[in-house]
């Protein structure tokens, strides 16, 4: 990756499903690769076709190490999906207790009673 961006290379270049590479590592568990493309400036709040971030991405995929990193680095946490889901509705559906834990310890606000455009609150999804 390092020499693709020496090169003049897009951080931020996006897939069909407008991945972008920080998407992938946090999807495929890199959190070294993570570190290093938050170094870099990658954009940390960018969406999916149905509007994941990246803190999305790693509520969804358990990757726990790179949230952390994600977070430090001070990713949007009040996103919302295309579907009006929230990062806690994300957590409840995935069923990450650790997840809840790490929100917790950085202090992420989260309303509990929001509601994605089914009407259903976190609640509904764990």
């Amino acid at each position: 990756m390092r020499p693709l961006l020496i090169a003049g290379g897009n951080i931020d270049i996006v897939t069909k499903r407008n991945f972008t590479p920080l998407m992938v590592a946090v999807f495929e568990k890199h959190p070294r690769m993570c570190e290093f493309l938050i170094q870099q400036g990658a954009n940390l709040n960018i969406s999916s076709l149905v509007g994941h971030s990246p803190v999305f991405e790693a509520i969804r995929r358990h990757s726990n190490e790179c949230l952390e990193l994600l977070l430090r680095a001070g990713a949007d946490t009040t996103r919302v999906a295309k579907d009006g889901s929230s990062i806690l509705h994300h957590a409840a559906r995935y069923g990450n207790i650790e997840t809840l834990k790490i929100l917790a310890g950085f202090d992420v606000d989260v309303d509990h009673t929001a509601v994605d455009k089914k009407g259903h609150t976190a609640r509904h999804h764990a």
